[in-house]
């Protein structure tokens, strides 16, 4: 299965879902942001079970740049690290 190039945000490493079978990459839901705010029920369907059955989904046609989201996944770690270490000092306390 080949990634639409809607997807594909040159210069990144390679994304942590391309180390799936692609029997599993293939079944990853995907909901097409566009479609949705046109009032598409199939994608609304589609974002119900993605939501219900997998918990998360990926999207297309959503605006964000890719910039934005290089940005977001720099930060991640920092943040995450931040949080863990409040956690560990209410447990404590």
């Amino acid at each position: 299965m080949d990634t639409p190039g809607t997807y594909v945000c040159h210069g990144q490493e390679e994304p942590i879902a391309s180390n799936l079978l692609p029997s599993m990459l293939s079944q990853i839901p995907v909901i097409d942001m566009e479609m949705l705010l046109a009032s598409d029920h199939s994608q609304l369907e589609k974002l119900h079970l993605a939501c219900k059955d997998w918990g998360f989904f990926q999207m297309m046609n959503h605006g964000v740049s890719c910039s934005l989201l290089e940005k977001m996944k720099l930060e991640v770690p920092r943040v995450l690290q931040s949080t863990y270490g409040r956690e560990e000092k209410v447990l404590q306390n």
